[in-house]
């Protein structure tokens, strides 16, 4: 059997750190308090509209209704600003049908007023307070299938009845159970106390936050299917309707309202940042402009290759994206975090980068979170041991499909560190990692194949994913390759 070191110095490759002091906090307070943010008054009214608002903060007898009418044919409304009216004396000749997905989960952070309108503008004016009050609200899914029209337009002249004040039609809607709430969900346990640049790291705490809405039951979504004609009994909530102008063509893009795009889930607040240059031997630090390195401080021109292999999309200007972090963009926060790691463009903090990880992973940048888990669970960055917060934040990852936070998990599992030994559990973990290109996932799937722990013992096996990853340009994987080969 191989040694735990040698795996765990194999995965330590990608998650090389630096040296810093350490500072105070609890890790649940703080995961659960998200960053301020500008205030901003945005008008519905002069915006763009959002083509596939969420529904999960419609009072019930709304939802109900709108889940009974849907089954009379497409769905005619008058969507203006951000008011949208339900036409029943409308009729649109056309049918939805069901198709199933396999169950996937989603989690949408509303962080400021702008995503706020433009994720669910309809009774957005209703949860002002709560967002000002709690920092962020959260809605949570399951989702198991959708109700699609196979009509990409509706004309006017197609509608019967008192149809005068149409202007949309939902032509699809999203199914599956939800939990709308406020405040950043956070629940973790691990050893002694010990504290971390302000992002606790450590005692055993929890922090509650208050569900505004909720419906379906995630254990009946659990029975859904691909297959399904209908949504299984339990699991039909409407999440997400998507509507088309009348006498329009259905975009495949979805559209969001000024000052917020979309990613693949949601609307969120756009923030532009500017680069400065700085000359003769200085370098750009946030609120001191350009100023000399300090003697005995880090500072790099640019991140280290292996550390390239790691984060992508980083900003050229570290100070701007932090302080765009600073002002709610959670995308920014997952760029400036490994600049400060490493020093790149500013003085190593490692402090700030740390506190820039915890704000990117609550705004849902999952490869933050598996950073912090990296850092916990191999001591890195004078960042102090503690693998079972570590796994904490490896499952949060991985469980939302960050690759990193996979192959976190298989280590864990594999070394019975920080989590219960279990290597065909492992197995699986770096499985979904490999599947996704990652060439630690390879490596660690090839040495459990290699030794046969928690899977067959298979050369062949073991040697094809050490050639992956070696392809890929992991180095060491070039020698477990030589070393399995016939």
């Amino acid at each position: 059997m191989y040694s735990k070191t040698s795996l765990a110095s194999l995965i330590a490759l990608s998650a090389l750190g630096t040296s810093s002091a350490c500072g105070g906090g609890n890790v649940a307070s703080e995961l659960a308090s998200y960053p301020k943010y500008p205030n901003k008054e945005p008008k519905c009214g002069t915006t763009k509209l959002q083509a596939r608002p969420l529904i999960a903060e419609w009072p019930s007898s709304d939802r109900a209704a709108l889940e009974g009418r849907i089954k009379q044919g497409l769905v005619p409304v008058r969507y203006v600003g951000c008011d949208m009216e339900v036409l029943t004396t409308c009729k649109v000749p056309a049918e939805y049908s069901y198709t199933g997905i396999t169950p996937k989960n989603d989690l949408v952070v509303i962080h400021n007023a702008d995503e706020l309108y433009a994720n669910i503008p309809v009774y957005a004016a209703k949860f002002e307070g709560q967002l000002k009050k709690a920092g962020s609200l959260e809605i949570a899914m399951t989702i198991i299938g959708r109700y699609e029209s196979n009509r990409p337009k509706i004309s006017a002249d197609e509608l019967q009845g008192e149809c005068a004040d149409t202007t949309h039609v939902i032509t699809a809607l999203t199914v599956g159970a939800f939990r709308f709430s406020a405040g950043a969900s956070a629940a973790v346990g691990a050893g002694a106390g010990v504290s971390v640049g302000g992002l606790g790291l450590g005692g055993k705490s929890a922090s509650n936050n208050e569900t505004l809405n909720t419906d379906g039951d995630s254990k009946a979504c659990a029975k859904a299917t691909a297959d399904d004609k209908a949504p299984p009994y339990g699991c039909g909530a409407l999440l997400r309707v998507e509507l088309v102008p009348l006498g329009e063509a259905r975009q495949k893009a979805p559209t969001c309202p000024s000052g917020t795009k979309w990613d693949g889930s949601q609307c969120l607040a756009t923030v532009t940042t500017a680069s400065a240059a700085c000359v003769g031997g200085t370098i750009l630090e946030a609120g001191k402009g350009c100023v000399p390195p300090v003697s005995g401080q880090n500072f790099r021109s640019a991140l280290p290759v292996e550390a390239k292999s790691v984060f992508t999309g980083l900003c050229l200007d570290a100070a701007a994206c932090a302080e765009a972090c600073d002002r709610g963009q959670p995308s920014a926060c997952s760029s400036a975090g490994p600049m400060y790691e490493w020093g790149v463009g500013v003085f190593q903090d490692v402090n700030r980068a740390v506190d820039l990880y915890s704000k990117a992973c609550r705004g849902g940048e999952w490869g933050a979170c598996a950073r912090l888990g990296e850092l916990s669970f191999y001591g890195l960055s004078g960042v102090p041991k503690d693998a079972g917060l570590a796994v904490t934040f490896f499952r949060l990852a991985c469980d939302r499909g960050d690759p990193s936070g996979c192959v976190g998990l298989g280590t864990a599992s594999t070394l019975g560190t920080g989590i219960d030994r279990d290597s065909a559990a492992a197995a699986q973990y770096f499985e979904r990692a490999c599947n996704t290109k990652t060439t630690l996932g390879c490596v660690g799937l090839g040495m459990l194949y290699m030794y046969g722990d928690g899977v067959p013992k298979d050369a062949a096996r073991a040697e094809s994913l050490f050639k992956q990853a070696c392809d890929a340009g992991f180095r060491p994987a070039c020698q477990l390759q030589k070393e399995t080969a016939p």
